[in-house]
């Protein structure tokens, strides 16, 4: 019982450090981030080729990708830069 009480434990704490590990990488990965504008900028250029929407076109829905977006071909950079 005891030895079963430790595995449980020693598997929380595992979790614990993995979503810790994870929100930290969360953090990083948004630094530069000031708005809302920044992150659908940042989400275009890491996602340019992932389906974003489906727009209506001639009666047929089309796909509109990340990157076909007006203004998502700028950089990360670009778009953390012009909010300084």
């Amino acid at each position: 019982m005891e030895v079963q009480a430790l595995k449980d434990g020693a598997a929380k704490m595992a979790i614990a450090q993995k979503k810790l590990g994870s929100m930290q990488q969360l953090k990083e990965d948004f630094a530069g981030v000031r708005s809302v504008a920044d992150l659908f900028r940042l989400r275009a250029v890491e996602d340019a080729q992932r389906v974003a929407a489906l727009r209506k076109v001639a009666g047929a829905w089309k796909p509109l990708t990340w990157g076909s977006w007006p203004g998502s071909r700028r950089t990360r950079r670009g778009a953390s830069s012009r909010s300084a």
